[in-house]
């Protein structure tokens, strides 16, 4: 069963219980509770990935290098992108710590205040129990869904559409300030590894019981 965030939400994106306290020529200010990201941050991407496609999508033929997405990140609320996986090199999705997160010098899922899932179907927390089972292996076409409900101190994942499952807990109200980023490359390089960010569909969460 997968978890998700079930507060209300006004028409602003803002929790109904922030918007109720607010005059409303001021909702317009109310920060989003969903962030939908749908692009790479070239600022903060390896030197050896090559963004194209306005930033969305990212490829490397070099070894395991890391970008961060175009958005500052999430103390509360929810941060929520899709990709989908091409070429036939490896690729992890998932969320860093904006604050400690160092792209040009550490890696998604290697690094501590990281959570990840890689394309072999590990997940990882960048902690002494490297990559373990999450789920089936992944491959060129799928569309990896990833969502980080930081009220709820959960990140889930989806593929194509469907949900597999909570792959880290207990993450809220820790000072995490969550970002979305992507690692893509291979042990030894050489090989076309590609992520391109597609639209996160709604429903998907909807559905999650």
């Amino acid at each position: 069963m997968c978890i998700r965030d079930r507060c209300g939400a006004c028409s602003c994106g803002a929790s109904t219980r922030l918007c109720s306290t607010l005059p409303p020529t001021m909702y317009a200010l109310a920060p989003p509770r969903i962030a939908a990201v749908t692009r790479l941050d070239p600022r903060r991407s390896n030197k050896h990935i090559q963004l194209s496609d306005l930033d969305r999508r990212a490829t490397t033929d070099a070894r395991w290098c890391s970008a961060v997405a175009d958005h500052p990140g999430a103390v509360t609320g929810t941060v929520r992108f899709a990709v989908q996986l091409e070429g036939d090199g490896g690729a992890a999705v998932g969320f860093a710590d904006t604050n400690t997160f160092k792209p040009y010098m550490q890696n998604l899922g290697a690094s501590t205040g990281t959570w990840a899932l890689s394309k072999s179907g590990k997940k990882s927390s960048g902690d002494a129990d490297g990559f373990t089972p999450f789920t089936e292996k992944l491959s060129g076409g799928d569309i990896i869904g990833c969502e980080a409900d930081m009220d709820a101190g959960v990140i889930t994942f989806w593929k194509n559409g469907e949900c597999l499952g909570a792959a880290f807990t207990g993450l809220a109200e820790r000072g995490y300030c969550m970002g979305a980023a992507v690692c893509i490359g291979s042990n030894g390089g050489g090989k076309d590894s590609t992520v391109r960010f597609v639209e996160f569909n709604p429903a998907w969460a909807g559905s999650v019981a």
